[in-house]
């Protein structure tokens, strides 16, 4: 197939140029060479496709009606393998990521949004699941990365850090108390929330409850939002970037002073070999820093 290519772009040159020496150099091959792969096709064909002699070159009578009848079909051809090698260049694929939902939607999915619409050829899902559910997918191959809090060390997952998280201590705007109370009102994400734990001894020296009494447990950053504009001595614990809107428009207030940064990591699972999309979407990623 490749060698009958070679002879019908060879044909194409001769025809448009009606010069041996002006075709082969269009060709960047010998006049030599040209001269064969023109008489192997009019043997193959059983044709004369051109009338020679010392002083031109012309087209016979079954040369013109062979133009005529494959060029149509020999661009065709020449489009098809223009688009096979652009797609080969072109990043493609499919990748799914798991993440924690908040985060997701405030903003990783925005992200990969950007990235895919450079990438015309690739597709993406988007999976919000619980910390354990990334982790479980990531380790079964259903999931190509997870973003979520550092995991434990022995898992057998390959863990890059992409940025810390700030997480603050927030209540309602119209809250008089300038510094929270002993007892504190919490709209909590869930029980025993990590977050919620890791922000009272990160922020020990500064504020520690003597009790914590939970108003309600609810894992969702806007259904807290909707608890804490609705009563006004309520406090929450929530990654800034949840409560952004609501603090830039004076709905809700951050209680000054104090303040935790949670490491939010990429992981994936060890492979011999990952995909250019992968290896790709990866360093899109980290670069978000």
């Amino acid at each position: 197939m490749g060698k009958h290519l070679n002879y019908l772009e060879a044909f194409f040159a001769l025809a448009h140029h009606l010069n041996f020496t002006r075709a082969a150099e269009g060709l960047n091959i010998s006049q030599p060479s040209l001269s064969r792969q023109i008489a192997t096709l009019e043997d193959s064909l059983k044709i004369q496709l051109f009338l020679r002699n010392k002083h031109q070159v012309s087209l016979t009578r079954e040369g013109k009606f062979f133009l005529e009848r494959i060029n149509p079909i020999y661009e065709s051809l020449c489009d098809e393998f223009s688009k096979l090698r652009q797609e080969a260049t072109e990043l493609s694929g499919e990748v799914t990521i798991g993440c924690y939902r908040e985060i997701g939607q405030s903003y990783y999915f925005e992200k990969i949004l950007e990235f895919v619409k450079d990438h015309s050829h690739v597709r993406f899902t988007m999976q919000y699941l619980s910390g354990q559910e990334i982790i479980q997918g990531v380790s079964e191959g259903t999931i190509n990365f997870g973003i979520l809090a550092k995991p434990n060390a022995d898992l057998d997952l390959r863990c890059n850090k992409l940025m810390d998280e700030t997480v603050i201590l927030v209540t309602n705007s119209d809250n008089p108390n300038h510094a929270p109370p002993e007892t504190l009102p919490i709209v909590a994400y869930r029980d025993r929330d990590p977050i919620l734990a890791a922000f009272f001894r990160k922020n020990k020296a500064n504020y520690t409850p003597q009790k914590i009494e939970y108003y309600c447990r609810v894992n969702s950053h806007s259904s807290m939002v909707q608890a804490l504009r609705s009563q006004s001595h309520l406090y929450a614990v929530v990654p800034e970037l949840a409560v952004e809107e609501e603090l830039s428009k004076g709905q809700l207030k951050q209680v000054s002073g104090l303040i935790a940064y949670e490491g939010l990591y990429l992981i994936e699972a060890p492979r011999s070999h990952y995909s250019r999309l992968h290896l790709e979407l990866k360093d899109f990623l980290l670069s978000l820093k």
